[in-house]
Parts: structure tokens; sequence; C-alpha cells
């Protein structure tokens, strides 16, 4: 393993981990030799590897262990089930779908895409906020968009769904 993938691996961690709320953990990653796992029989090609996590709450220590490169999504999945550790295994893949693509809304809302804009641009401002928004996220859904917003009524994250 090469020192440059080291390094963005563990960056790529302590990224997450702040992203994720998890700073006060200590997280590693170790890589294993695939000999050293048993796959299910079914278990073939591209989906024949191990990333897993070992998390010791009472010491808030984890180690991901995997038999190959760690990606980004790996990552983020992992951490996930440290974060969110009573969450089954499809919440987390959908978590994990959804933190990949969530786009944090610039101040200029210059990033935003010209779809959601439109919809943005319908906001009452006589009404309650928070209906308000919930009003708009439908809207968004609708055309293959989601939405998180502050108590304000300001959008600050989106990202696109996967249909």
């Amino acid at each position: 393993m090469t020192q440059v993938y080291m390094l963005k691996k563990n960056n790529m961690i302590e990224h997450w981990q702040k992203k994720l709320g998890l700073e006060e953990w200590t997280i590693d990653a170790r890589q294993i030799d695939p000999a050293s796992v048993t796959y299910p029989d079914d278990c073939v090609g591209d989906e024949r590897f191990f990333v897993g996590i070992m998390p010791q709450e009472e010491s808030l220590y984890a180690t991901i262990f995997h038999d190959r490169p760690l990606t980004e999504e790996d990552i983020v999945h992992e951490l996930l089930h440290v974060r969110h550790p009573t969450e089954s295994e499809e919440w987390v893949n959908k978590e994990t779908t959804k933190q990949m693509t969530i786009t944090e809304i610039d101040t200029l809302t210059w990033n935003v895409p010209d779809i959601l804009t439109d919809v943005f641009s319908k906001y009452d401002e006589d009404a309650d906020p928070y209906k308000e928004m919930e009003r708009l996220r439908t809207l968004a859904l609708e055309l293959g968009y989601d939405f998180d917003y502050g108590l304000s009524g300001e959008p600050t994250h989106y990202w696109k769904l996967n249909k």
C-alpha cells in the first residue's frame, strides 16, 4: 500500500468523522488478507470482498477491516454504522447514498440546479416556514430531488434521488 493511499484514506476517515459527528471517536483501518475471509458460496466476482467495522462503544474506538482498498463510500457506510448502531442495513445503504450525493447550498445559491431554484422561488413568505418547506419538499421529490432545511425556512443541503 502506498503512502499516498494511506494518507488519502486517513484524511477521508477524518473528514467523514467530522461530518457525521464522530470527532470523539478514534477510527482506524486495517487491511486484512482475503484468504482469511470466509465468503458465502454465492459471493463471486466483484462482490467477493469484505469491508466491516468493529466499534468498541465503551472506549469510542473502531476499526474498519477491509480486504481491498477502501473507497470513500465504504468509509461513509461503515461510519454510519457507528453513528446509528440501531439502524438496519437497508437504512444505512440509503443514508450512504444520500451522504455521497448531498450538496451544501452555497450562501449565494450558485450551486443549486435550476429545477430546484424554480421550486425554492415558490416559497410563500407569509406561510409558516416549516409547513412551507414541507410543501416545497413535496414538489422537489416529484422532480427527483430532496433537501434539508433549517428552522428559519432556509434550505441547507440538497441531493438528487436515485430512482
